[in-house]
């Protein structure tokens, strides 16, 4: 397994509850495809370079994470699909 480092950017007109649920299943699907969640940072509220979706601002939310490296597209994918999710960058971490 490799380790991994994500940054989201989450819609910021979600309730706090949406808000955890849509993190949580963020999380969720890294154990879904045999991950392992090591920390997660909240960064809140900020205002974004140029509108994504109509929205000029975004929630970041960091995660640290071990994942073979064949499941990141699957991830990616997914991603891509959640309707709250503006961006997603997934990066490989260095030993």
């Amino acid at each position: 397994m490799k380790e991994y480092e994500a940054i989201f950017i989450v819609r910021p007109d979600l309730e706090e509850k949406d808000l955890d649920k849509s993190i949580s299943g963020i999380n969720s699907m890294i154990a879904k495809e045999g991950g392992k969640v090591i920390k997660e940072e909240k960064w809140g509220k900020k205002f974004l370079a140029y509108p994504i979706r109509k929205y000029r601002e975004g929630v970041y939310h960091k995660v640290d994470f071990d994942a073979e490296p064949d499941k990141i597209s699957t991830l990616k994918r997914e991603y891509s699909l959640n309707l709250d999710v503006l961006r997603t960058m997934i990066v490989r971490r260095e030993a």
